[in-house]
């Protein structure tokens, strides 16, 4: 202590500080990625992709239409007006005017049912007045009546039933299936469109994920290419190895080299469509995904079969429009047989014109008197009529038929497709989760044979090229195991389409 200097204590205590600083810092955990879930990132591409967001609007809106149907046999409110002003000379000699006006009001409600039958209540206002009137010196008593108006209001309701085409509603009904049918065909089709976007995304996710192990293990393989390449390149320069050798191991480091760049190149593509499924324009995914290890996938649960596919429920729903079309077309070029009526209140006063001095009513009088039942109108009779185009009905009809066989053939070829689908997906299941097993069964005898072979190199009983033959042989052991994996979780998330998610 007797030659320290003052200056050395400082630089000894700067040294331990920036010492203990260094460890602090090392302690100090670093910053980690945020992890996306699967559920969460299917979550964001609801969300933000706007193609799923867009079939998700129109499915909602076919859903929302389902009550159109109903509008076909829905009442209707209607209100007419009308004003007629005729200047014609009439045919009678004792009265004449310079013009008759005519006015009509009419409000009412009207309803088709579904077993054929057209109703109409309304209630008429009407409003006749000659203007200028001028009658022979024989009836010049009565000018007064023609030149005050002439009111009448009436409720009239109004019948009519079809009975051939459109036979107790056959067409009525058939227009409010085929409706229906329409809508809940496409509110399926848009649910498959969401549902396929769903898988989609699911398979862009464990893309990515895949892609991201691939690179690791490419990794691992250029850093084991590297030592091997190293330990070669010592005994050539100790004249204890071939040149040939090392030439063997550099060309391997440059090769893993290649295939390190190709994994960094799909896993570039697989952020890009991970991105674009959640309708980003980017390249990088910053968040770490879930890493799904062999054994998670042998033991993961798969969907179940509960219903249709959406497809196909969407291929009955045409089936159904198809028929209702059929019935509808079959029943315009019918024969047309209505039996129709009508029944109106005409309320006036006994011993109307008896009067002539008395004038016409007062608009109050026939408001309240109309409804009173003494001089009623009513009217009962028959319409018919038929197309004589009949070969034309004939084709047209046969046309239709044909229309329904070809959509009956169509739904029936989606359920066996669909049946085809799903036993092909659950074949295929099990054979790929054996693969997957003895995928894993190879990767660790490959990994295993190569370090083996590795000690038996160090000690001069092999070649490297042997070596370099083991180490390609793990390399794609584990791809290969890594596609596996990859391959059983397409086959997952195609399953969901049947119902049932994992």
């Amino acid at each position: 202590m007797k030659n320290f200097k003052p200056g050395s204590r400082s630089i000894l205590i700067h040294t331990l500080g920036l010492f203990v600083f260094a460890i602090a810092l090392a302690a100090t955990p670093a910053e980690t990625q945020e992890t996306l879930s699967l559920k969460d990132f299917l979550k964001e591409v609801t969300e933000k992709n706007t193609s799923v967001k867009s079939s998700n609007l129109s499915a909602q809106a076919s859903d929302q239409r389902s009550v159109e149907g109903d509008l076909i046999t829905a009442p209707a409110l209607y209100v007419s007006a009308e004003t007629k002003s005729d200047a014609r000379i009439g045919p009678f000699s004792f009265l004449q005017f310079d013009r008759l006006v005519t006015n009509v009001v009419s409000v009412g409600v009207q309803k088709n049912f579904n077993f054929g039958l057209q109703a109409k209540l309304h209630y008429d206002l009407l409003t006749v007045q000659y203007l200028n009137p001028q009658t022979s010196n024989a009836l010049a008593g009565f000018a007064s009546i023609f030149s005050n108006p002439y009111n009448l209001a009436t409720p009239v309701l109004e019948l009519s039933q079809s009975l051939w085409s459109n036979g107790f509603g056959r067409s009525t009904r058939a227009s409010k299936e085929a409706v229906d049918a329409q809508n809940l065909a496409s509110k399926h089709l848009h649910q498959f469109e969401v549902q396929n976007s769903a898988i989609q995304a699911e398979l862009a996710y464990w893309r990515l994920a895949a892609a991201r192990q691939v690179i690791e293990v490419q990794n691992q393989a250029i850093d084991r290419a590297r030592k091997i390449y190293e330990w070669n390149k010592n005994r050539v320069n100790l004249h204890l190895g071939e040149e040939a050798d090392e030439l063997q191991a550099q060309a391997l480091v440059e090769s893993r080299g290649l295939d390190v760049l190709a994994a960094q190149n799909e896993e570039r593509s697989a952020s890009r469509a991970f991105n674009s499924a959640r309708n980003m324009d980017s390249d990088e995914v910053k968040e770490s995904l879930n890493r799904l290890e062999p054994e998670d996938l042998n033991t993961i649960h798969a969907p179940k079969r509960t219903r249709l596919r959406e497809d196909v429920l969407a291929a009955q729903a045409r089936l159904r429009a198809t028929e209702a079309n059929t019935v509808l077309q079959t029943e315009k070029n019918r024969p047309n047989l209505e039996l129709y009526g009508s029944l109106a209140l005409n309320g006036q006063p006994l011993g109307y014109f008896a009067d002539p001095y008395k004038g016409s009513i007062s608009l109050g009088d026939t408001l309240a008197l109309s409804f009173a039942p003494n001089r009623p109108t009513y009217n009962i009779g028959v319409r018919f009529s038929v197309p004589l185009a009949f070969g034309a009905v004939s084709q047209t009809q046969e046309s239709w038929v044909q229309e329904n066989a070809a959509a009956q053939l169509k739904y029936e070829r989606a359920l066996f497709d669909q049946e085809q689908a799903w036993k092909e997906l659950v074949q295929r299941l099990s054979d790929f989760r054996q693969h997957l097993t003895l995928s894993q069964t190879l990767e660790k005898t490959q990994k295993s044979k190569l370090e083996k072979e590795k000690e038996r190199l160090s000690k001069g009983r092999s070649t490297t090229y042997q070596v370099l033959l083991f180490e390609q042989d793990y390399l794609f052991s584990q791809l290969g195991r890594i596609k596996d994996q990859i391959v059983l979780l397409d086959i997952l998330a195609q399953m969901k389409l049947f119902g049932e998610s994992t």
